[in-house]
């Protein structure tokens, strides 16, 4: 069994197929613009690093269960600021200072330290929006809802990730003089995995779009596991290569901590990208090329998907069916549809968690292949107002070569003969005069 599946995919991912998807997650990548995106979150950060430790701090707080624990998770939040010797010790000292300076503030104040981090999760929602390749929000108190869940996950794993191993150590620490390779691997390993369940409840919550769990799951893995690896690696960058200390001296510590920042970012945006990629390469979609007039055909694709739903419950296909049975990626879907919905063809009935429902609003007795031909691949009409018309002096002769008359059947003419096994482009049905 192993042996089959292990032959099958040799057979599906020989080194052409390694190679095209390779240019594909490249090519997404830069489409994304990690990098730039990275740094413009990285200057937020720093404007509001204290705001959010200090919302934290106050919401640990709350929780009688990590009180005891209150100390070793601001210690644990600190030293991932900026892991590695003195400069960590600089950065989390300094940061420590001024969150419990912004503890002492009157009541405007703090509204003004909520307002910042609020603005912070709402940046980081849109960078998030933008690599699933959504250009809807969510209505306004949602999204201070889905801030403050994530604020309020982040010390109760750290709480959880603390007690359970401690909880590990006193048990083993009863029974053995030292700890058992078992034991200090999972607690080696249990930071690890509240990390990815960190990053997964990240991706699954801030982002307006569906995101399955498996895919979250994925790449919050891969991000907590480099994340682990770019702190192991910039630790012994700062301790064993001081160049940025030789260079600025005490100075050092802010290129430092604005460089670590940008590292995390980094890494967190990998990890979305990875999650809002992995359903287009698990379908086969990244392979999917674009040609002349493949939009006009994708678009005949929606029309009778939601056409055959008609005589369906509930009479609409929602956004990820819709990819699913078309084969084509969620950021060209919605453009699509947006084309579709302007000639007031389709309609959006509902929407949930960021998947949109559509129906068709048209007559396909009364609209014409010409509309969508018009729209997605030649407007005739708009042929004499062309620099070509001028300078020939007229096109009414090009036009008529052009021309089509086959475009002008019916969509629910079209799609009965394709079902019933009939010609497509047969005569137009005599006395018919189709309009939109």
């Amino acid at each position: 069994m192993a042996a089959a599946r292990i032959a099958r995919l040799r057979r599906e991912w020989n080194l052409q197929k390694v190679r095209a998807l390779s240019r594909y997650a490249l090519r997404r990548a830069a489409e994304d613009r990690l990098p730039q995106v990275s740094a413009s979150l990285t200057f937020t950060t720093v404007l509001a690093v204290v705001p959010v430790l200090t919302v934290a701090f106050a919401l640990l707080a709350a929780f009688p269960m990590f009180r005891d624990f209150r100390g070793e998770i601001e210690t644990f939040l600190f030293q991932n600021l900026i892991p590695g010797g003195n400069i960590s010790d600089s950065v989390s000292r300094y940061i420590g200072q001024f969150a419990k300076s912004a503890r002492g503030l009157t009541a405007l104040g703090l509204v003004g330290l909520m307002l910042t981090s609020v603005l912070t999760m709402l940046t980081v929602e849109d960078a998030l929006n933008a690599i699933w390749r959504v250009k809807r929000r969510r209505p306004f108190a949602q999204r201070v809802l889905v801030f403050w869940a994530v604020l309020t996950l982040g010390p109760v794993l750290i709480g959880a990730s603390l007690s359970i191993s401690s909880y590990l150590i006193s048990i083993s620490a009863g029974y053995v003089t030292t700890i058992p390779f078992g034991v200090g691997l999972l607690v080696g390993v249990t930071p690890v995995a509240l990390s990815a369940i960190a990053f997964a409840f990240l991706y699954m919550a801030v982002p307006y779009a569906y995101v399955e769990w498996r895919d979250a799951i994925v790449a919050g893995l891969v991000a907590a596991i480099a994340f682990e690896i770019a702190k192991r690696g910039f630790g012994y960058f700062i301790t064993h290569i001081p160049t940025y200390t030789a260079v600025y001296g005490t100075f050092a510590v802010l290129p430092l901590f604005l460089l670590w920042m940008y590292v995390s970012w980094l890494v967190t945006l990998l990890g979305a990208t990875i999650a809002a990629n992995l359903p287009v390469i698990r379908q086969g979609y990244w392979r999917r090329r674009t040609f002349a007039g493949s939009e006009f055909f994708d678009a005949l694709g929606v029309l009778y998907l939601l056409y055959r739903a008609r005589d369906e419950m509930p009479r609409s296909v929602g956004e990820l069916d819709m990819g699913r049975k078309l084969r084509v990626e969620a950021d060209y879907l919605a453009s699509l549809l947006g084309k579709l919905k302007g000639l007031h063809l389709i309609g959006k009935l509902q929407q949930e968690r960021g998947q949109a429902h559509w129906a068709l609003l048209c007559d396909p007795s009364q609209v014409t292949l010409r509309v969508l031909h018009d729209r997605l691949v030649l407007n005739l009409a708009r042929l004499p107002r062309t620099a070509l018309a001028h300078q020939m002096q007229g096109v009414d002769r090009l036009r008529g070569i052009l021309d089509n008359p086959q475009l002008d059947q019916p969509l629910e003419v079209v799609f009965r003969q394709q079902e019933e096994g009939k010609p497509v482009l047969e005569v137009v049905p005599p006395g018919w005069h189709g309009q939109v």
